[in-house]
């Protein structure tokens, strides 16, 4: 009997141990949760232009234009998923570089720079993982002329073909996650 009582608890003691290093194991999640949502992640100094964010990481420009829109700061701040395809400041200084283009961008009707802004934007979250070529993925921007939803489409490459005359926009920082989606610049 004490032989009996010696493997039980030998066997008691294995499965203790196991079912710990299992539930450990499952715990090791090294993403933390994230705790800003869109609009509080593209406003962290994380995406300040400094001598550490380049302009082509940091979204500056985006947040000034955002912020102007309060239906677009809701609709980003609320709890409802979005990736978001951030503009970077040097997408916006390419932009005002373009020919024929008003150097002054509030010389620009506010209804369209709204719909610029709503075409970056994605119902969902979408990790770049998921943005696999050939993939169309349907914007917040409904063409007031056509009533199309306009597309981003992911290249074979990973690049966004979009309505821009640039057909391969590269992704320069992608996942970084918010409570209410994604932010991929």
């Amino acid at each position: 009997m004490k032989k009996v009582m010696s493997n039980f608890r030998y066997l008691i003691l294995a499965v203790v141990v196991s079912g710990l290093w299992v539930l450990g194991g499952c715990s090791s999640n090294s993403d933390p949760a994230p705790t800003k949502n869109i609009v509080d992640l593209i406003s962290s100094t994380d995406f300040k232009e400094s001598a550490t964010v380049t302009d082509d990481k940091a979204l500056d420009s985006l947040v000034k234009y955002v912020s102007t829109y309060p239906d677009l700061v809701t609709l980003l701040s609320g709890t409802t998923q979005y990736t978001l395809f951030a503009p970077s400041n040097k997408a916006f200084k390419n932009l005002l570089a373009t020919p024929g283009f008003p150097s002054n961008i509030t010389l620009i009707n506010p209804d369209i720079i709204k719909g610029v802004l709503s075409y970056h934007v994605v119902a969902d979250q979408k990790l770049q993982s998921a943005l696999t070529s050939g993939l169309t993925l349907p914007t917040l921007y409904t063409d007031p002329l056509s009533s199309t939803v306009q597309n981003i489409v992911i290249n074979a490459d990973g690049t966004l073909k979009t309505g821009s005359t640039n057909d391969k926009i590269a992704i320069t920082v992608a996942d970084k996650k918010a409570t209410n989606g994604v932010v991929h610049v």
